[in-house]
C-alpha cells in the first residue's frame, strides 16, 4: 500500500471513529430515573407543635381529633387530589366540627388525607427535578 493511500484511509478513518464515539452511546439507550419514594421521618409542624395537626385519638367515636389548620390542609388537598378516590371526595368529607374550633376526622378519611399528602409531596419533588433540568431552565 502506498504512502498516499495509507494517509487517505487515516483521514477518513479518524473522523468516522470520533463520530462513532459520540453517536454510539445515544444508540444504546438511556436509563430511566425513578425517584425514591417519599418517606416521612417526622411529623410536620402545626403552629408551635410538631404533631402534624393531630391532637389526640377519641376512643368513644374512633375518630382522630385534629386542629383547624389540619382540616384546612385536608380540604385543600381534596381540591387537588379528591378525584383519585371512588367515590370522589368532597370538602368536609369525614370531618365533624367541634365547639372548640377543632375537628374530628374518621380513621378512613385520615388515611386518605395521608395518601393525598404523599401524592402532593411527590408532585413537588417532580416539579423541583423539572426546574433543575434543562427543560425547566428552557421554560424560565
Amino acid at each position: 500500500m502506498s504512502l498516499g493511500k495509507l494517509w487517505q484511509s487515516k483521514v477518513i478513518l479518524i473522523p468516522l471513529l470520533s463520530l462513532s464515539v459520540f453517536l454510539l452511546p445515544s444508540c444504546v439507550g438511556t436509563r430511566t430515573y425513578t425517584p425514591p419514594p417519599i418517606v416521612d421521618t417526622q411529623p410536620s409542624w402545626d403552629g408551635n407543635k410538631q404533631n402534624s395537626g393531630i391532637i389526640s385519638y377519641d376512643v368513644e367515636s374512633g375518630n382522630y381529633h385534629i386542629t383547624a389548620n389540619a382540616a384546612s390542609r385536608y380540604n385543600a388537598l381534596i381540591d387537588k387530589y379528591g378525584d383519585m378516590f371512588l367515590p370522589k371526595l368532597k370538602k368536609g368529607d369525614g370531618l365533624t366540627k367541634k365547639n372548640d374550633g377543632t375537628y374530628l376526622i374518621s380513621t378512613q378519611h385520615l388515611i386518605k388525607f395521608g395518601q393525598m399528602n404523599i401524592k402532593h409531596k411527590e408532585s413537588r419533588v417532580k416539579l423541583q427535578k423539572i426546574k433543575k433540568s434543562w427543560f425547566g431552565r428552557l421554560l424560565e
